[in-house]
């Protein structure tokens, strides 16, 4: 009764459903279980319907390896040209026209291959330094923990960028690492400002803007950024304007992360009228991207290749280099406590 008046509930059912009958009737007559592109239950336009809603690309990979009569639709160009606009729609970026000849006139090579400017995720770079003790602070404790050191403490420190389409974006120096920071600056929206300093304290505003260049048959991206540095316990502190250039290429393996970021510029604009300006030294210029979709386990491999002395699991892994260099100081050091007793 229940069923004639619910005729539906069939559809829920493994062994009554209509997959179910398709598939019998395919192993009695010999065929293989796998459904073709003229057996799907839907029509293949349906299907492509559907992809065009899927909101990240890797929904549309993981349905066109369904079967292979969805394997088609992973490779559709309308899919592929719609990703391609979504993204490359940033001003600053040559026309998809212009450069398709470039990528054998394919929309999905180009979405692989060309580099672009990631939006759903964060860019960070990490610096690690030695800090060298003090004497005074022998013997000082927290929490039962004395922070001074003999041979020093190694310090890391990341620089977060977030980019978003409208041509904003906010910087983050910080401690944390940035599969804590990562969290936070997912739920920051240009719509509202606030959001910046409730979610990540210490961070700034700023702008961007992108310019694309093709040479040689290979595009290439450079940002340049400008953040105003301020900071609320000094309201009438003059703000200072931090300047940074990153440049995107062509990564060889390709992927989702289809391009190499790298810091080539990084200065202090304190008085732009009588050109005080001060230019940084660019030790390590590695920029690093995980999204904010990535997995923990992924994302953490991307922190730990790019910051492999960062403190992890209550521990410090130092390298033999470094681990010379504090056995170094630590002897230094014994010295010159040897000659103070003297």
């Amino acid at each position: 009764m229940r069923s004639e008046m619910r005729p539906w509930l069939v559809f829920y059912q493994p062994d009554r459903g209509l997959l179910a009958q398709r598939l019998a009737e395919r192993r009695a007559r010999g065929e293989e279980d796998s459904l073709s592109d003229q057996e799907l239950l839907l029509p293949f336009e349906l299907w492509l319907q559907i992809a065009t809603h899927l909101s990240h690309f890797s929904a549309l990979c993981s349905l066109s390896s369904v079967c292979r009569g969805l394997w088609p639709l992973g490779r559709h160009p309308v899919l592929w040209e719609a990703r391609c606009r979504e993204v490359y729609s940033i001003r600053g970026h040559l026309a998809c026209e212009k450069l398709l000849r470039l990528y054998d006139w394919s929309w999905q090579r180009m979405f692989v291959q060309r580099p672009r400017l990631r939006t759903d995720g964060i860019y960070f770079d990490a610096h690690t330094k030695l800090v060298k003790g003090l004497i005074e602070g022998r013997g000082m404790k927290e929490k039962d923990e004395d922070f001074y050191s003999a041979c020093g403490k190694w310090s890391t420190y990341y620089r977060v960028f977030r980019f978003f389409s409208d041509g904003s974006m906010f910087v983050n120096i910080t401690t944390q690492s940035p599969l804590e920071v990562r969290k936070a600056a997912a739920a920051v929206t240009p719509s509202r400002p606030a959001s910046l300093r409730q979610r990540l304290k210490d961070a700034c505003w700023g702008s961007f803007t992108l310019r694309e260049e093709a040479e040689h048959g290979q595009s290439t991206l450079r940002i340049d950024a400008r953040v105003l540095v301020s900071h609320d316990d000094y309201p009438r502190m003059k703000p200072a304007e931090m300047r940074y250039s990153l440049h995107l290429s062509r990564r060889p393996g390709g992927g989702a992360t289809n391009a190499e970021a790298v810091l080539v510029g990084h200065s202090c604009v304190y008085d732009a009228a009588t050109g005080d300006c001060k230019h940084f030294e660019i030790r390590k210029p590695e920029v690093s991207f995980i999204a904010f979709g990535a997995s923990r386990a992924t994302a953490r491999h991307v922190w730990l290749s790019l910051a492999p002395l960062a403190e992890f699991d209550g521990g410090v892994k130092l390298s033999q280099l470094a681990a010379d260099e504090a056995a170094a100081r630590a002897k230094v050091m014994a010295e010159d406590d040897q000659r103070l007793e003297r």
